[in-house]
């Protein structure tokens, strides 16, 4: 899944803003903020990688699987797994 820039900040926000209400905080807002984003940034990025494999992984075993074969679902399938071996949470 991809999101822009503005609504990874409003997520960011809210969830800072959340643990500001409980004076949970133990920096300031603006660089909890930031490292949220951050973290949801390299999140993005680290899934975006896994389906660039997964592509790849499908589009050289193509004649190997067949034409029999529902692409969406072994791409699914293919990402799945590449997540679980990466210990990455979908």
């Amino acid at each position: 899944m991809s999101l822009r820039k503005i609504h990874i900040e409003k997520i960011s926000r809210a969830i800072t803003l959340k643990f500001a209400e409980r004076k949970e905080l133990l920096a300031k807002e603006d660089v909890v903020s930031g490292r949220i984003s951050s973290l949801i940034n390299a999140n993005m990025q680290t899934e975006h990688e896994i389906e660039e494999e997964a592509h790849d992984l499908l589009d050289k075993n193509r004649r190997s699987i067949g034409d029999d074969f529902n692409e969406q679902k072994a791409f699914a399938m293919i990402k799945k797994q590449l997540a679980k071996q990466k210990n990455f949470i979908l």
